[in-house]
């Protein structure tokens, strides 16, 4: 009889944290359950390790490539030797918690769902500290219950921040489909993770964090991007080209330019400073136009700042060289005073510096009361003229919508917003671009 769920792990030289990851699956409140552990090529001892646990326990299934294929070859074949009902696919330096399976697994049975996805822990090693990651809080009308991507065809693609193994999958699901992982030295899961979301029937987030996630370990299976830069076009067209044929291109692009924006310009991170004006002139010269973005507007987008980061991508330069100060009309103020009254929002502004303080000026001029202000550098948290200037941890339950004026920070907000249900709204859209109220509050 088969098990229950499969799971598939990739092994290639993780180290010291291959123990650890084996220890939390076997201690799993759910028993029911193989590892399929596959080692590709290793030069530690993992491959040693992987027998050892083999003979304790005998959910532990060794496998062994004769010579290294990558992350994106060893994954297709574990889903090939799968025979779960369903499947989650894993990296051996990660860690999880005791009820990881068994919250996943319970999700799908009652739900009859082909994806569960769940929060998650991101540890940096280096520093030795970790932060909850949970979906931003555009789906929080959607969690604890089953969807797919026709109820938010503009962001559905935000759940790809959500890797693999964060998700847990119905094998015959991925099988029908034949979504497998590319073979390239980097991005190689990305048109998994795009195109399982488009397929399924049946999704469903858990709001609870069950998995550790490492990074800074110096030990993740992937090539750096800076070795091959052309990876994440490669995927990015693989999943452009599926959308077409399958003829939903048209309902979910919108969604696929601020997706697109936002990672070409978060992955130039990683890659080398040699290969860096290589990276943004491959994506002038030959990605935008492949993928139906070189000629766009700011309606094109889900938000100012994608729109600004394409932009910026349109130009070959990195988004950073974009930001310029700005100056904002008093009337702009007056018209957003004026709808935020009669909405009856309670407006909170982030950062105390010099466009907070002239924020705070024209709110006093037109009679509207700011419920607070927040700013990371705790240097000027206090009291300033009956002003309240404090951490966003200790924001106050009157404040609905905070206003960002300086848009460096736009990314900042929402990653601190996540799993909330405070709105952002991007001042700088709204003044500068024209965009309407609702239009500017951004996810």
């Amino acid at each position: 009889m088969s098990e229950q769920v499969t799971i598939i792990m990739p092994v290639y030289n993780p180290g010291k944290y291959l123990c650890p990851c084996l220890d939390s699956l076997l201690a799993q409140t759910m028993e029911d359950f193989r590892i399929i552990a596959i080692d590709d090529g290793s030069t530690d001892n993992s491959w040693d390790v992987l027998q050892e646990y083999a003979a304790q326990d005998a959910r532990v299934l060794p496998q062994q490539n004769p010579y290294n294929i990558g992350a994106a070859r060893t994954r297709n074949i574990g889903i090939q030797l799968a025979r779960g009902e369903y499947v989650v696919i894993l990296d051996a330096d990660d860690y999880f918690e005791p009820d990881y399976l068994e919250c996943l697994w319970t999700a799908c049975k009652e739900n009859d769902l082909d994806i569960a996805i769940c929060d998650f822990y991101r540890r940096d090693e280096l520093a030795g500290k970790e932060i909850l990651v949970t979906p931003p809080h555009t789906f929080q009308s959607i969690i604890n219950k089953p969807f797919n991507w026709k109820e938010i065809p503009r962001y559905i693609f935000q759940l790809f921040q959500f890797p693999p193994y964060l998700k847990m999958y119905r094998r015959i699901f991925i099988s029908e489909y034949s979504v497998l992982f590319q073979d390239l030295s980097n991005s190689n899961d990305v048109y998994f993770s795009e195109m399982s979301l488009i397929y399924a029937n049946r999704i469903m987030h858990i709001a609870k964090p069950l998995l550790h996630y490492r990074y800074n370990t110096g030990q993740q299976i992937s090539t750096p991007r800076g070795r091959n830069i052309e990876c994440l076009l490669w995927a990015f067209m693989k999943t452009y080209n599926e959308l077409c044929r399958l003829g939903i291109y048209e309902a979910l692009k919108k969604g696929f330019f601020s997706h697109v924006a936002f990672t070409v310009c978060a992955c130039s991170g990683y890659v080398s400073r040699e290969k860096e004006s290589a990276y943004f002139e491959l994506w002038q010269e030959r990605g935008l136009p492949s993928l139906d973005m070189f000629n766009l507007t700011r309606e094109c987008f889900n938000s100012s700042f994608a729109y600004k980061k394409w932009q910026a991508l349109k130009k070959g330069c990195n988004f950073e060289d974009l930001i310029t100060e700005v100056v904002f009309k008093e009337e702009t103020y007056r018209a957003f005073f004026h709808e935020s009254s009669v909405r009856n929002l309670g407006i909170a502004h982030w950062g105390y510096g010099k466009l907070g303080k002239e924020f705070q000026e024209y709110a006093q001029k037109y009679n509207f009361q700011v419920v607070e202000f927040y700013d990371k550098d705790c240097s000027k948290w206090g009291e300033y003229n009956g002003i309240s200037v404090k951490s966003f941890h200790e924001c106050s339950p009157l404040a609905e919508m905070i206003v960002v004026t300086n848009e460096r920070f736009i990314d900042d907000v929402l990653n601190q917003t996540m799993g909330t249900s405070l709105k952002v709204f991007d001042f700088t859209a709204y003044c500068l671009y024209g965009v309407g109220f609702e239009e500017s509050i951004c996810y």
